[in-house]
């Protein structure tokens, strides 16, 4: 998903509704959006190669699943809280169509769960096999 997100966003690189929220709130700056919106199509597409590769698989689960829950925050944030407030979140570009943000929470929570899911089991999994391998 960061890997299709990531290349939608080099292919249209348009200043999403969250990123001007937060530069009106001064939260970013002028130079720090102008190197979020070049960086961050870059970085999700490296994560999104680096977890495909299945490199560090549970390490790079839960550091997904902490990216999800950060931009559920920063959308809680920008939304005030108004969960039925359609938003443009930018996540694939740029989109006519703006989502409600209970729904975008909903996606990026269920990925996150289901990350941390993996994570647990694959680490449990591991811990399984020393047990047996002790034996």
């Amino acid at each position: 998903m960061l890997l299709t997100a990531g290349l939608l966003k080099l292919y249209d690189q348009n200043i999403s509704e969250i990123m001007q929220i937060l530069f009106d709130r001064g939260i970013l700056f002028l130079q720090m959006l102008i190197f979020t919106l070049k960086a961050l199509p870059i970085i999700e597409i490296c994560i999104g190669i680096i977890a495909l590769s299945r490199w560090q698989s549970k390490i790079m689960a839960l550091l997904l699943s902490s990216i999800y829950i950060f931009f559920s925050a920063v959308i809680v944030y920008v939304s005030d809280g108004y969960l039925m407030q359609p938003i443009d979140c930018g996540c694939f570009g740029h989109d006519d169509y703006e989502w409600p943000v209970y729904l975008l929470l909903l996606r990026n929570m269920v990925i996150a769960v289901l990350l941390i899911i993996y994570s647990i089991k694959a680490f449990l999994e591991k811990k399984l096999m020393v047990l047996q391998s002790c034996r």
